[in-house]
Parts: structure tokens; C-alpha cells; sequence
């Protein structure tokens, strides 16, 4: 399931991309065989330590790639309000929780786009590091990226939510997904 609803149906429910996080698979399996294959060759030279953190490092992620596979993170998007299962656990938003929310890129040298936001001022979600996390990446909280929608679309989508249903009240202490 990609997504579900839309916003003249909701609730409209995003996850994160399947094929995406297989292939994050893929290229974490294809580093941790490259570098052992070299170690294993010695053609690391005086650079060896260059093999075993980069095998470390993705080694490391595979099982977290795998995680994310089952179940996928979702976003729910209602009347309501947010709801973000994140594969750990479900997380409840009011409309007016939200400024706006933006694509963003957390490091100037990452290609992908994640979705973020600005808290806003009278939301009681925003933390004291909000604004560290705003100075570093350009927004106040993210929902990661490798969604099935287009970051950009998603956003657009997320702030077309938010201004239709903004008034309404705060979401249930439950979310139709995430819990098993």
C-alpha cells in the first residue's frame, strides 16, 4: 500500500517507498562486500581502517533498512489531524501544530529531499532543540524521506491539509494503523 484516501476522502495514508528501501539494501550490501573483498585482497594498504569503518557503517544499516521494510512509516492525513507511525510507534498531530511544511535537504551534500516543518508558535510539540535543529538543517522537525509520493508533492500535499482542516480539533489518542 502506497497510499490510500485523498483529501476529499480521507483519510489519505502515505508510506514510505518498499522498492526504495530494498534498494538501500541493495547498495549497503554491494559496500559491505566491496570492502570486505578488498580487506580480504589487502589492497587496503594504510588505508585499512577506511575499509572496516565504511563495512561497519553499512553493515550496520542493513538490518536497519530491514526494520524499515516491516512495517513501512506512515503518515495519516485527516480531518482530525497527523498521525505519523514512524515503525515504532504512532505519533498524534493537531493541524495547528504545524507552520508550514517544506522540502528540504538535511546536508547540502545529500541529493534526496525529506519533508519538514516549522513547529508553530503556540504548538506544545516544539522542543528546546528546535531551533539548533532549525540552524543545522533548515527546519524545526522532519518526517525523513523516501516516501512513495514525491517529497515535493507530499509537502504540497501536507500543507493543502493544513490549511483546509486546521481548525479542527486534536486527533485521537489512537491511529487507525501502527498498532498490532
Amino acid at each position: 500500500m502506497a497510499t490510500r484516501g485523498s483529501l476529499d476522502d480521507p483519510p489519505l495514508v502515505v508510506t514510505t517507498s518498499p522498492a526504495r528501501t530494498v534498494w538501500f539494501i541493495i547498495v549497503a550490501v554491494f559496500f559491505v562486500a566491496m570492502s570486505v573483498y578488498e580487506i580480504q585482497l589487502g589492497h587496503a594498504g594504510k588505508d585499512l581502517w577506511k575499509f572496516y569503518a565504511t563495512a561497519v557503517f553499512f553493515g550496520l544499516g542493513i538490518p536497519v533498512f530491514i526494520w524499515r521494510l516491516l512495517p513501512p512509516a506512515r503518515l495519516e492525513l485527516s480531518p482530525g489531524g497527523l498521525v505519523w507511525f514512524n515503525g515504532r510507534k504512532a505519533i498524534s498531530y493537531a493541524w495547528s501544530d504545524f507552520g508550514a511544511f517544506q522540502a528540504y535537504r538535511p546536508t547540502s551534500r545529500m541529493r534526496s529531499y525529506f519533508v519538514g516543518f516549522d513547529w508553530s508558535p503556540q504548538s506544545s510539540k516544539r522542543r528546546s532543540l528546535s531551533d539548533l535543529t532549525r540552524n543545522v538543517t533548515g527546519v524545526e522537525g522532519s518526517f525523513g524521506g523516501s516516501w512513495s509520493l514525491d517529497t515535493k508533492t507530499l509537502v504540497d500535499i501536507l500543507n493543502q491539509a493544513k490549511a483546509r482542516w486546521a481548525r479542527q480539533p486534536a486527533p485521537p489518542a489512537h491511529a487507525t494503523f501502527g498498532r498490532r
